[in-house]
């Protein structure tokens, strides 16, 4: 089973939540003497032993003299600790104790008396009421009477780790948790989003690293516990940079040189992890036993390891410390170039936080240097932890106010409802608790016969006083949470008392506008209806707050939008260039929300939202409401429209039938003559004029469809703007012909049109036909070449088969298509051009977005204005027309005086549903032409793949030709090749021809008819009757290229 980057950064966070869990549960049993002592002390201060630097709440047995700072620590529970590592092994007995060698006294016997029969140097003290404390036996040498040293016992309580410690780590990891959780959410919504995985990340390496650097030296006794945090620890820095480096936009190098950036920020922090996972390997398996412990080459090596260990510590606090002040700087420069008014208050937030942390940061900094005990034992805990809330509390403002890594969308209503209630009941339960402890202290106080009904009737009344207060709360929260639920009632029955009473659509519209107005709180609220007979766009039915267009025209894009998921929600874009269609109409609008009810019928009614009092952003329970009023006003205002046009739609039905048959002789007679007419141009030996539609061009592009009329009215508007056009279609729909009219039509005309194959070149070709190269760029490259970008500059480029580029040179074609320059294989001279592109592409991008094979930020890049043309069996109508023009041009071509096409023969191109689409009706048409023997063409010159389609023959009509549509006879006359079921067309889902292939089939048909033209792939392409494009898609399906 594979796992991708996102589901195993979750199970990360998940792992590193649980390490939290069990260290701050591996602190609180842990046993601790509280004794310190530095990882190496200076050369010749501690003969024997370790310098203790300082004793925190040591306790020990009475009327003995304690461990001070100063003394030399020789010996715990009998096992020499000459280094600091013997230290922390010989705390590995107080953890793991064999309950058979601790020894049992009484609490009034001396530890004179314990010598006698003493065994491990752990002993268990009792009274008359069981155990108490546990004592460990530490040796020590003391210098406050003897200057040359003393050697001395104490027995030292074995405590737990200081509550206070806990109760700081417990106090930061709550809300820490929360930051992390909505991290955690976005990261999983947008894992494409650099940002929001990069502060994923650093919630990540936060906690590791503040609860494990919190508690340190017990984590110490762990080298399983150290390790994680000694990469959290290492990581923090590097990973903080990086996300204020990518926050909110990227900067520097996090724009031109991503990869480059990573390795700088990273490569110091994996060395330090690596010498930590070394010291912590040596600790573990190469560290002294208890015989060894005293061994000299055993003590030299400890303290070798442990001076390494204690120099890396203090190299990477002066990195951390660098690290922290380009932190500083990239937020600087953020927070004044930043334009995006959420954005900036976003930034300013974490900037102060990051100002006011230099304080607690530069103490810190400074303990370190001054005090390195107060630094290690913990005088920085407290600072460090006001640095570290800070941060947290600026998060959480900018996500609660500012909409940081668009927490409102990932923090549903639902959540912090949810979320309100469980506090609710945690206060109950801790004032009961609380109440329970207070009443025990109470019976214990009075006499018994007197505490029992003074407690329970005050347990009664103190529940009951609580119980009300939690429903009186309860039923607040559901008024501030769900406010709709209770103003829906209202709304759809005042839009169903307008809609009993009358159908005035003015009167249906306003209700439904103020029920927004009153239940959203929003200013401006807008009520569109399409109109009646489809044409003219969306109409204002009703609004209010001013500032909506009287008509609205919705473009595909926006129609499918809403089609797919009802509403549109407005984001924020980095610059007008980046916006969608549905954003820029929102844009345009002023508007917040575009939201369309659900009819099966398209984009009947439209309602459009301002932004909301609070300028908080629409949650699902607000898309419910209006998805409920919005169908019941849908149906109230299509209703008056419906019965209006019944009558019309009666009668225009009756008209269509009359019209219908006379339509089918009229198609008969233009085809006759649109023959007769080609003829005349024959003879003439003119080609027939095509008009030009004002100065709108498109004399290449047959068909008056209205599929058609629509690709050629968006055409119309884009051609005149430089923005990027992205066609997609079937192979054979024209697409290369329609980016010559772009092109035609644009204030580019009279510059270069240059067209790219991108699948007909390997990846290194594409790169160098695409932005050229220098002399010596590579094996072959005897001279400078211009590449097609340049080729191109002041003209358009148009690139066919996008979806076939690699991965490489998608990010150089997303560099140019920001930067608008380059540098030619080999070269380091950056060339700037000035180029309009046009791509084409057959391929489902978005199915190669999910799969990784096409990168998202190119595809955006790309569709600034996507048209897809139909195929031609959704544009049957335009059939006629293409046929006799093609049945022109192959007339001249071939020199046959070839001038129609009989109506048997048109009813039969008319019905097949043409897979191949343009290019297969030009093909086959000029087969027919080739094949006739009279003036025009008939059944029998058709493919064999059409005989379904055709009329029964009859007697004197000659069989049909058997080849395949897609057959030519080679110039050897060798049997034509054909691939594999092409005629097998087959409906998809989505309503397009499929043509069933089985792979292994194709793959031999490919190679065979490569080996017949001797390798050459454009013979082999005519051979198989294949457009080129098509046929160099087939071989590098087949890995043939």
């Amino acid at each position: 089973m594979r796992f991708s980057s996102r589901e195993l950064l979750i199970a990360l966070g998940v792992l590193v939540v649980l390490y939290a869990i069990t260290l701050l549960e591996f602190v609180a049993i842990s046993p601790d003497l509280r004794i310190r002592s530095f990882l190496v002390d200076p050369p010749g201060s501690a003969e024997g032993g370790i310098v203790i630097r300082q004793t925190p709440g040591l306790k020990f047995k009475e009327g003995q003299d304690p461990p001070q700072v100063g003394d030399v620590l020789l010996n715990v529970v009998w096992q020499p600790t000459p280094t600091l590592l013997d230290f922390f092994q010989a705390n590995d007995r107080l953890y793991h104790p064999d309950e058979k060698e601790i020894d049992r006294v009484n609490v009034t016997d001396e530890p004179s008396d314990w010598s006698a029969f003493k065994v491990s140097g752990l002993v268990q003290e009792f009274d008359k009421n069981g155990p108490r404390r546990r004592l460990a036996e530490v040796i020590y040498r003391s210098f406050r009477n003897d200057a040359r040293g003393r050697v001395e016992t104490c027995w030292v309580e074995i405590q737990s780790a200081p509550p206070m410690e806990l109760a700081l780590s417990f106090l930061w990891l709550i809300p820490h948790l929360g930051i992390l959780l909505v991290g955690g959410a976005a990261f999983w919504q947008r894992p494409f989003d650099r940002s929001a995985r990069l502060f994923y990340v650093m919630c990540i390496v936060t906690l590791g690293a503040y609860v494990g650097g919190f508690h340190w030296w017990t984590v110490a006794n762990s080298a399983w516990l150290t390790f994680p945090f000694i990469v959290c620890g290492v990581l923090l820095p590097a990973v903080t940079l990086h996300f204020f480096l990518v926050f909110p936009r990227p900067i520097g190098w996090a724009v031109h040189r991503p990869g480059t950036l990573v390795v700088l920020l990273y490569t110091l922090p994996v060395l330090a992890m690596i010498a930590g996972a070394a010291f912590l390997i040596y600790s573990r398996f190469g560290a002294p036993t208890t015989e060894s412990a005293t061994d000299p080459a055993t003590i030299a090596r400890n303290v070798v390891a442990l001076s390494a260990l204690k120099a890396s510590v203090n190299a990477y606090l002066a990195i951390a410390a660098a690290y922290y002040g380009l932190t500083l700087a990239a937020l600087i420069r953020t927070a004044l170039t930043v334009r995006e008014p959420a954005e900036r208050a976003q930034v300013r937030w974490i900037l102060g936080a990051a100002l006011l942390a230099t304080i607690p940061v530069g103490y810190t900094i400074w303990l370190a240097g001054t005090d390195r005990a107060a630094f290690a034992f913990g005088e920085a805990r407290i600072p460090m932890f006001f640095a570290s809330f800070g941060f947290l509390l600026a998060y959480a403002v900018g996500m609660a106010r500012h909409r940081l890594l668009l927490a409102d969308e990932v923090i549903s209503k639902g959540v912090r409802y949810y979320s309100a209630r469980m506090g609710l009941t945690a206060l109950v339960a801790a004032a009961l608790a609380a109440l329970g402890m207070w009443a025990g202290a109470w019976d214990a106080w009075l006499p018994h016969p007197q505490s029992t009904v003074a407690v329970v009737a005050v347990i009664v009344l103190a529940v009951a006083l609580l119980l009300f207060a939690r429903d009186r709360v309860q039923q607040e929260l559901d008024r501030r949470f769900f406010s709709e639920k209770y103003q829906l009632g209202a709304a759809l029955r005042g839009v169903h008392v307008s809609a009993e009473m009358q159908n005035d659509e003015f009167e249906l519209g306003h209700r439904v506008v103020d029920s927004c107005r009153q239940a959203l709180e929003i200013a401006r609220v807008a009520v569109y209806r399409r109109s009646p007979t489809g044409a003219g766009g969306h109409r204002l039915a009703a609004s209010a707050g001013g500032g909506f267009p009287d008509e609205l025209q919705l473009d595909d894009s926006i129609v499918a939008a809403l089609a797919e998921g009802g509403s549109i929600q407005r984001v924020l874009a980095g610059s007008r260039a980046d916006l969608s269609a549905p954003q820029e109409l929102l844009r345009r609008l002023s508007a917040r929300l575009l939201y369309a009810p659900p009819t099966g019928h398209g984009v009947t009614t439209l309602l459009v939202l301002g932004s909301k009092d609070n300028d908080a952003a629409f949650t699902a329970e607000d898309l419910t409401f209006l998805s409920a009023l919005g169908h019941v006003a849908d149906v109230a205002l299509g209703a008056g429209i419906h019965r209006r046009l019944e009558e019309q739609l009666r009668l225009t039905t009756e008209r269509l039938q009359h019209a219908e048959e006379a339509a089918i002789g009229q198609s008969r007679q233009i085809a006759v003559l649109q023959g007769e007419l080609t003829d005349l141009y024959v003879r003439q030996g003119a080609a027939p004029h095509i008009s030009v539609e004002g100065d709108f061009r498109r004399e290449i592009i047959r068909g008056e469809s209205s599929a058609m009329a629509s690709v050629l009215e968006t055409v119309r508007k884009v051609a005149g703007s430089d923005a990027t056009v992205m066609i997609r279609g079937e192979s054979g729909t024209g697409k290369e012909l329609l980016a010559q009219v772009v092109h035609d039509n644009s204030p580019r005309r009279d510059g270069p049109l240059v067209r790219v194959h991108c699948a007909a070149l390997s990846p290194t070709l594409l790169e160098s036909e695409l932005f050229g190269h220098v002399k010596g760029a590579f094996t072959g490259a005897d001279r400078d070449k211009i590449g097609r970008f340049q080729l191109a500059d002041g003209g358009t480029l148009f690139l066919d088969e996008i979806g076939e580029i690699s991965p490489e040179t998608q990010v150089k074609l997303l560099r140019v298509l920001q930067e608008r320059c380059f540098e030619p294989v080999g070269s380091s001279q950056t060339v700037r051009v000035d180029v309009r592109l046009i791509t084409a592409t057959n391929r489902n991008l978005e199915e190669m977005i999910e799969d990784g094979q096409f990168r998202e930020d190119l595809y955006y890049r790309l569709k600034v204005v996507s048209v897809t043309l139909p195929a031609l069996r959704e544009r049957a109508g335009d059939v006629y027309d293409l046929a006799f023009t093609f049945l022109h041009r192959a007339a001249r071509r071939f020199g046959k005086p070839v001038t129609r096409i009989d109506d048997a023969a048109l009813a039969v191109l008319t019905r097949y549903p043409w897979p191949g689409n343009v290019r297969e009706l030009q093909n086959v048409i000029e087969r027919a032409v080739v094949l006739t023997d009279g003036e025009a063409i008939t059944v029998a010159d058709l493919p064999a793949e059409l005989a379904p389609l055709r009329p029964a023959p009859t007697a004197g009509q000659r069989p049909p030709a058997t080849s395949s549509r897609l057959s030519i006879v080679k110039k050897d006359e060798r049997p034509p090749r054909r691939l594999s079921g092409p005629s097998n067309v087959s409906k998809k889902s989505d309503g397009r021809a499929s043509t069933s292939v089985a792979d292994g089939t194709e793959r031999e048909q490919l190679v065979a008819a490569l080996r017949d033209a001797d390798g050459n792939k454009a013979e082999a392409a005519r051979a198989l009757g294949l457009p080129r494009s098509t046929f160099f898609s087939k071989l590098k399906k087949h890995d043939l290229s």
